[in-house]
């Protein structure tokens, strides 16, 4: 994939196992932290690479340490950020956040297109404890709250693909659901979901009713379980 075709890859992680490593050499010997490229921080370099989750927790603990983590990182419509990097850590998620927030980080702020932590928890994170620290810690108002598609983190938890996977599958939306999610809210096409959606506004249930029947029949037999009417 061409990186330069993609807003959200215009860097790509590093496949070199000992880049974490080198990093530290680096500093050690007086490498500075505090330039920018392409107005983002090291912070907010995508450093997400499949296995690696705890070499990127390693990481933002590494710029909490030398206090590079201070400003905030939710901005932007398609850049990375320091917040998608922690919610990258898999399992390590929580400790990701608990790290960025001790930091000062506001968790609390909203991106240019809308979205907050929450939506991005929702899409990303297949364990809660990721969303249910950010609902403790300030972010519980931005549950229903609906970016620039109308898309509300309850949309993303549905149409992620990880929410379907795993032990415990949509648990992200029966834990939005839980703590206040409005389902009947609705949203339009949104262009980074690259599945074909509804042509007119749809709710969280409908978009997932309508690109994966079966995953929405498995999210229909996890509500029951877990106490909701049928949707």
């Amino acid at each position: 994939m061409d990186p330069t075709t993609h807003p959200n890859l215009e860097q790509l992680p590093s496949m070199w196992d000992c880049w974490l490593a080198t990093f530290r050499l680096l500093l050690r010997y007086g490498a500075s932290i505090s330039e920018t490229v392409r107005g983002r921080h090291l912070a907010g370099l995508s450093v997400e690479n499949r296995g690696h989750s705890l070499t990127i927790l390693d990481f933002l603990r590494l710029l909490a340490a030398e206090d590079s983590l201070q400003l905030s990182v939710v901005s932007g419509v398609q850049c990375w950020s320091a917040l998608h990097n922690a919610l990258r850590c898999a399992s390590e998620a929580t400790d990701a956040l608990k790290v960025l927030h001790s930091s000062g980080v506001n968790l609390s702020s909203i991106m240019d297109d809308g979205r907050s932590a929450l939506h991005l928890a929702s899409a990303n994170c297949v364990d809660t404890g990721a969303l249910q620290y950010l609902l403790a810690v300030g972010c519980r108002e931005h549950i229903n709250r609906q970016d620039q598609c109308g898309w509300t983190p309850l949309h993303y938890a549905a149409a992620a693909r990880k929410s379907s996977e795993g032990h415990a599958p949509y648990l992200n939306a029966v834990t939005l659901l839980r703590e206040g999610a409005d389902s009947s809210l609705k949203g339009s096409a949104n262009s980074m979901y690259i599945y074909d959606q509804p042509d007119e506004q749809f709710t969280a249930f409908e978009l997932l009713s309508h690109v994966r029947p079966a995953r929405f029949l498995r999210l229909l037999q996890v509500l029951e379980k877990a106490g909701f009417p049928s949707k």
